[in-house]
């Protein structure tokens, strides 16, 4: 039988290889089963006919068990076929049959879940065909009704949506500032897709649990990575602080209040029931008492109490990750709802060869991968951070890093470490948090500014469904459409010029009263439609964005 090779291993070993060679594996996943397999003792050779691989050992979990006699050993592809035909470490309890999940099993709801959903379904349709630039009184009375229906009837997620496309409606009503169009279509998508599944097959997800509530009280060692600056444009600020547990789940402690950026250099220095997060973040420390949320919040409990064990360092497993598995955690986490996003599921851990810098950012190169890292405002300290970097060019450093959710091949800078070159201070324990330490050094050109306006092929979609919000019926009528159909067939997107096809019909629909009068359909296939349109978009952003990073 073949040696086993523990996960952490074979993670670290294909994540250091280069990009070119792991396409290469990928092309041809089962090279290494048409190669000479041999042993002698604990020791295996496989003779590629060109090249040797050595494996020491029935149980390979060190970097020296594993090696290969050509010159690019061990990022090589001889090695990293072999490690890829070997069995897993604790692999055998695992049937060959349970190859990927069950899918959720359905749920039977009441009779108040159903009216409430029913509701809600109801309010989001009549304000789609309506819209929402002419709804008045009876559509925000709709949709007060359907929150409210909806959180007596113990589905939370569908109140809360609710709630903020009523919220919404209102800003766009008495033109607040802070009204948003494309936040405002997505809220009514959501809650037209929650709503449609919850009258069909739902599943537990659909019913939603209430993501901030705090459940019970954990007891275990959590390991500070970094901390980060927090300014909202609705008046709130603070520092959000991220650490991991033993499982490798990353988890928040927010201290986030009622004020201005004048409050984010007190928040990070200073805590009411443990260490600042100046400190927490390069701490590992024995919690116990914390309380836990299911978006990964960590809140302090009634007898919460946190030890510092000391300065470890950054947890090596969050970084043996390899960088395409969290490149997909991360944009699947991106294209969908922030609210259901998972506290770091947006996060890369990378190692990254410090580049130059380029207009509004500094490059990086994650293996063969290029990377533009942004600062997510104009705020110092962090566009300041990114030019004194680009002075290291050609120095590796571990980074932490957040995906753009629209622009390719483009992340927020969070962190940086494990770099002597940088020469933080011996305070900061080998990492700096970019949006709030400042490093040493002088701070290089100009950062420019990034250019943001690139093509996007599914912006037809994407107005179109903002377009029918607005406007309802009236904005998406067969002939309003029939140039932006033909545009999308003559980029070679039929599939997109067909969900609008389908729109524009149900917008023109109508039936025949028995006085013989036309009036327009009701609206739920409109709704039904329309929603169409969002899966549609969001599927192929998240597949067009994920290509447009590996190209």
């Amino acid at each position: 039988m073949r040696p086993a090779i523990s996960p952490d291993l074979r993670a670290a070993l294909t994540a250091a290889a280069p990009a070119r060679v792991t396409k290469k594996l990928d092309a041809d996943p089962g090279v290494a089963e048409s190669w000479h397999w041999s042993q002698d003792g604990p020791v295996w050779t496989v003779d590629t006919g060109a090249q040797k691989v050595r494996l020491d050992g029935e149980t390979l979990d060190g970097d020296g068990q594993v090696s290969c006699d050509c010159l690019l050993s061990p990022r090589c592809l001889h090695l990293l076929a072999v490690v890829a035909a070997l069995p897993e470490t604790g692999a055998a309890a695992v049937p060959e049959a349970a190859e990927e999940e069950p899918p959720p099993a359905p749920v039977t709801l009441s009779a108040k879940q159903r009216e409430a959903a029913d509701l809600a379904w109801s309010a989001g349709a009549a304000l789609l065909a309506e819209g929402a630039s002419r709804a008045g009184t009876p559509a925000r009375d709709a949709l007060r009704h359907a929150a409210e229906s909806a959180r007596r009837a113990k589905l939370p997620a569908l109140s809360a949506i609710a709630t903020r496309v009523l919220s919404g409606l209102s800003g766009l009503a008495s033109d607040e500032p802070s009204f948003r169009l494309p936040q405002f279509t997505e809220d009514l998508w959501s809650l037209l897709a929650i709503s449609g599944r919850l009258r069909g097959e739902p599943t537990e997800a659909d019913l939603g649990i209430a993501r901030r509530d705090y459940g019970d009280a954990s007891t275990g060692r959590l390991s500070g990575l970094f901390a980060e600056r927090v300014v909202t444009a609705s008046g709130y600020a603070g520092v959000v602080t991220y650490v991991a547990d033993a499982e490798g789940l990353t988890w928040t402690v927010a201290d986030v209040r009622p004020g201005d950026a004048s409050r984010v250099d007190d928040a990070y220095r200073r805590s009411e029931w443990g260490p600042p997060p100046r400190d927490l973040c390069r701490l590992e420390v024995f919690a116990t008492g914390l309380t836990m949320s299911a978006d990964g919040r960590l809140g302090q409990g009634g007898k919460t109490f946190l030890a510092r064990v000391g300065h470890q360092g950054w947890p090596d497993a969050l970084w043996a990750v390899p960088f395409e598995k969290q490149l997909d955690r991360a944009l699947a986490a991106v294209s969908g709802p922030e609210d259901e996003r998972r506290a770091g599921d947006d996060l890369l851990f990378v190692a990254a060869e410090l580049g130059g810098l380029t207009p509004g950012a500094l490059t990086v190169h994650i293996g063969e991968t290029p990377v533009s890292v942004i600062a997510a405002t104009d705020a110092q300290p962090v566009t300041g951070n990114l030019r004194r970097l680009s002075l290291h060019s050609g120095r590796t450093a571990r980074m932490i890093l957040r995906v753009h959710p629209r622009l390719p091949r483009t992340a927020f800078a969070l962190a940086v470490g494990d770099c002597p070159e940088l020469g933080l201070p011996e305070a900061w324990h080998g990492h700096a948090n970019l949006t709030l330490d400042e490093l040493p050094g002088p701070t290089g050109s100009a950062l420019g500014h990034l250019a943001t306006d690139v093509p996007d092929p599914l912006e037809p979609v994407a107005r179109t469904r903002r377009r029918a919000v607005l406007s309802g019926r009236a904005g998406v009528r067969g002939a309003v459409l029939d140039g932006v159909r033909a545009g999308l067939r003559r980029h070679r997107m039929p599939a997109a010029a067909a969900m609008l096809g389908r729109l524009a019909e149900e917008a023109g629909a109508t039936v025949l009263r028995a006085t013989g009068e036309s009036v327009p359909a009701p609206p739920d296939a409109l709704a039904e439609a329309w929603v169409a349109c969002g899966v549609y978009e969001t599927a192929a952003r998240r597949a067009l964005l994920r290509h447009l990073w590996t190209v």
